[in-house]
């Protein structure tokens, strides 16, 4: 039997067969809730683009029916199942670090429940663009971007994304630089 979901409770089983009539089920209950048991990374730009990765269970399959919330910072979701969503946070509202409770809703008016101690998520400050310069490399036959600062925190691979009029660019190497 596959269940569709409802709203978080305690919900009383009755079990009926046509062709046998109703069980016994005094006592058998279903206990739904929704949960967050993890996300990664705790913390991010407030510059926003950190891709956050939310694990729990009786999350929506369904994109939009499951916001999250980091304070009044909207975090959007980019995919979702039954046990992960994958959000990307929008800069942060108040353009300074600091930290704020991390909220998923549940495909109802309510919040999941967040097994996270603390449940918050940490907004940091730290990188910064010194420089930059454009070469052609002959080799590649294409136009390379080099990027200069501090605590970029970035590797090919992981989450560092670098976007030209919003079309993401090959990263062909990445450092903390």
């Amino acid at each position: 039997m596959k269940f569709g979901g409802s709203e978080s409770g305690l919900y009383d089983v009755f079990v009926r067969a046509k062709s046998y009539g109703s069980f016994e089920t005094t006592g058998i209950t279903l206990k739904l809730n929704g949960i967050v048991t993890s996300f990664s990374p705790n913390q991010g730009s407030v510059h926003g683009g950190t891709l956050i990765t939310v694990t729990g269970y009786n999350f929506s399959t369904d994109i939009q029916d499951n916001p999250i919330r980091i304070g009044y910072t909207d975090c959007m979701v980019e995919s979702s199942s039954n046990t992960q969503i994958l959000c990307r946070t929008m800069p942060r509202v108040q353009e300074a670090p600091g930290g704020d409770n991390f909220v998923v809703f549940l495909r109802t008016y309510e919040e999941a429940v967040c097994q996270v101690d603390p449940c918050t998520f940490t907004w940091v400050n730290t990188a910064t663009l010194n420089s930059y310069s454009t070469t052609f490399d002959s080799t590649l036959n294409a136009h390379v971007l080099t990027l200069t600062g501090m605590g970029f925190n970035a590797s090919v691979g992981d989450n560092t994304q670098v976007l030209i009029d919003d079309f993401e660019q090959t990263i062909i190497d990445a450092s903390d630089t």
